[in-house]
């Protein structure tokens, strides 16, 4: 992982899948605290058994950057979960993969559930709930503005099955990612902006 912001900041989008908080430093916490709100970058945090609060990101100081705010370890249920997008997920472009809204519903249907969830204590204010799961509609993706940049929570690390599961024929996870990582970057600003301050020479 870079060690200096002259490393990370040349890139746009940092995703963590299921990795514990002490894989990292704190100096590069912090850094990453520092490519969301000063770089403007792009984050990216996924779930799991070791992901999240169970992997004690919960007392990490990336904790305050994530649009949902993290209980103690003890939330991550194994059970399947059926993925369904929520208006705001669906006018993102995210999780549309039909433009015909009937259709893309039951698209959606027809993938297979995802095995594992963390769930959340709730979701902070002004953050936009992307796609629910569950009985209780528990969010599943989420995301927020953070100062200069933006934050995002997928609470699984199991989207391998709506590849691993279905036909060749259905790209219907090639397409969720190319969406996902397009929509990430989109407002993710040049490493480095030249402002004039329109002196005369």
């Amino acid at each position: 992982y870079p060690d200096e912001a002259s490393e990370l900041f040349r890139y746009d989008l940092v995703i963590l899948g299921e990795v514990e908080r002490d894989f990292f430093s704190q100096s590069h916490l912090e850094l990453t605290r520092e490519f969301v709100s000063k770089r403007g970058g792009s984050l990216l945090l996924m779930g799991g058994p070791r992901s999240l609060a169970e992997g004690d990101w919960n007392r990490s100081v990336l904790e305050p950057v994530l649009p949902v705010v993290l209980g103690p370890a003890g939330s991550y249920e194994k059970g399947l979960a059926q993925a369904r997008p929520t208006i705001e997920g669906l006018i993102s472009g995210v999780w549309t993969l039909d433009t015909d809204p009937q259709a893309n519903a039951l698209k959606w249907l027809a993938l297979p559930a995802l095995f594992g969830i963390n769930g959340f204590t709730m979701t902070r204010t002004g953050a936009t709930v992307l796609a629910r799961t569950g009985p209780d509609d528990a969010p599943l993706f989420v995301w927020h503005r953070y100062a200069e940049g933006l934050s995002a929570v997928l609470a699984t690390g199991e989207t391998w099955a709506w590849q691993m599961s279905t036909q060749d024929t259905d790209m219907s996870h090639e397409r969720f990612w190319r969406q996902l990582a397009r929509a990430l970057v989109t407002r993710v600003p040049e490493p480095v902006v030249l402002v004039s301050g329109g002196e005369d020479l």
